[in-house]
């Protein structure tokens, strides 16, 4: 419009009015802190296996007749994994015990054995924030859970005289394992027992502290790992070289174990598992992984491995990718 800046008026025009202007409709933008809200909610449970922990510490030692001065610190984890599909699976908890100290007058603090729960039900429902995985503890044992028992030492300094000269104290402490996982179903779940899987951020980990007051706390740690895809789907696999490649799709189509590649010869050969013999397969080229040809057949003759050599392999192509299925009658 300016004529590459040779019609003097219409500069003018631009630099003086158009381009202040312009200006200006961004001076809503000028500050250079910005806040961002991420929610991964409302996404769908992905089916497969998973892996995660609950970690803990349990902090409390209050100054208060009358044990007097106190601390115990207590450290556990709960690991637990499960299979799932789009509507249901299994889970299965077990407990460790990482670290049991006592301090002050408290002398002792038992570790009690705590029972694994290998069938929690699972189940996908829905809430306010999307779709879940829910962990169904209601029908478990958490009732058999065993108490810690404290044991403290004699306190002279009590607010009153006692008629008698107390000896060692040992009274029974809530089972801190209980407290820990009870504390992570109150944040992640519901009164009955139905514990929501945070599945919409996994390799993440999720971090709170229920304060206990004077000084006192319980922190939990929640990581959820998927460690793999639903049985029924077959992941890629395979190596080459040369400018080649493999892979593999869900359904019929089978992984590739090996491909090797000789560039002499230019040729590469595919290898894949075969369970039965006498049976036939498809193989399969692409370029592009979008558009595939049938480069060959062939039939298995035993049980083990089966393989295809490609002949057209070293051709003017920078990419090939292979695939394998069973024929289609």
């Amino acid at each position: 419009e300016t004529n590459h800046s040779q019609n003097p008026a219409m500069q003018n025009a631009f630099t003086n009015a158009t381009i202040p202007d312009l200006i200006s409709d961004l001076n809503a933008y000028t500050d250079p802190e910005i806040s961002v809200t991420v929610e991964n909610e409302g996404v769908v449970p992905t089916p497969g296996d998973y892996e995660g922990t609950l970690n803990y510490t349990l902090q409390l030692g209050p100054d208060s007749p009358p044990f007097g001065e106190w601390n115990w610190t207590l450290q556990g984890q709960w690991s637990f994994s499960f299979s799932a599909d789009e509507t249901s699976g299994i889970s299965s908890w077990s407990h460790q015990y990482i670290n049991n100290v006592v301090g002050g007058h408290l002398l002792t603090a038992t570790t009690p054995s705590v029972q694994a729960f290998p069938n929690i039900p699972l189940a996908v429902q829905d809430d306010a924030s999307g779709s879940h995985y829910w962990m169904d503890f209601s029908a478990a044992s958490t009732t058999t859970l065993p108490s810690h028992e404290l044991t403290f030492e004699p306190v002279s300094n009590l607010p009153i005289a006692l008629p008698f000269t107390p000896g060692n104290t040992t009274i029974s402490f809530s089972n801190g394992a209980a407290i820990a996982l009870g504390n992570f179903m109150k944040e992640q779940g519901t009164p009955a027992l139905n514990m929501r899987a945070p599945i919409t951020c996994p390799d993440e980990s999720i971090h709170f502290i229920v304060e206990v007051g004077a000084g006192q706390f319980l922190a939990l740690e929640w990581t959820l790992t998927r460690i793999a895809a639903p049985l029924n789907t077959v992941p890629a696999s395979g190596s080459g070289g040369g400018g080649s490649g493999g892979g593999g799709m869900e359904g019929m189509t089978l992984p590739i174990s090996d491909i090797e590649s000789d560039v002499n010869a230019g040729t590469v050969t595919i290898s894949w598992a075969s369970e039965e013999s006498d049976v036939s397969y498809t193989v399969e080229a692409s370029e592009d992984l979008m558009t595939w040809s049938v480069i060959g057949s062939v039939t298995s003759t035993s049980t083990g491995i089966t393989s295809f050599v490609d002949e057209d392999a070293h051709s003017e192509r920078s990419l090939r990718f292979y695939r394998v299925q069973f024929e289609t009658p």
